[in-house]
């Protein structure tokens, strides 16, 4: 009996000693895997860390990108506005110089006809007399036409487009 106490005591010991040599190596793998997870929440704070810092960089740029664009912007606006008054500028002095090159005559008598052709082809021999008269060099009209709707009272004035 002694014996067999004795046997039962030692086998007890011996599952005792292999389960602490488990829990051993077990506490082991927990501490490095303890060491590697310290080390990877390190690593994780350094990029967190770097991804604020680069953001924080990001929206500076953006900040300045916005406000560049509305410099732009109002930079346009006066220049297109600046565009706008230049061309105006630009399409009155065409008209002008376009229009040096009427006259208007007033005084002559509406030819008493009721076709169009020979009323037009009387302004045109008339005005043509007139201004020689007047400018022995002056070159012929291109266009001559009446101003105005036609009344029967009155003479209208013509307009004389000279060629260049």
């Amino acid at each position: 009996m002694l014996q067999k106490f004795t046997n039962t005591q030692e086998a007890t010991m011996n599952f005792i000693r292999d389960n602490i040599t488990e829990m051993k190596t077990q506490v082991n793998n927990i501490k490095v895997a303890t060491d590697t997870l310290n080390k990877d929440q390190i690593s994780m704070k350094v990029q967190i860390s770097d991804i604020t810092t680069k953001a924080t960089a990001a929206d500076n740029k953006i900040q300045s990108l916005e406000a560049e664009i509305v410099t732009l912007k109002n930079n346009m606006a006066f220049s297109t506005t600046m565009s706008t008054s230049d061309e105006n500028v630009i399409q009155e002095l065409q008209e002008r110089f376009a229009r040096e090159k009427n006259i208007i005559v007033v005084g002559i008598r509406e030819c008493k006809t009721t076709k169009i052709d020979e009323g037009r082809a009387y302004d045109f021999s008339e005005v043509s007399k007139t201004i020689n008269s007047l400018i022995q060099e002056c070159p012929k009209p291109s266009r001559v036409f009446r101003l105005g709707k036609y009344q029967p009272t009155k003479d209208r004035s013509i307009k004389v487009l000279l060629r260049a």
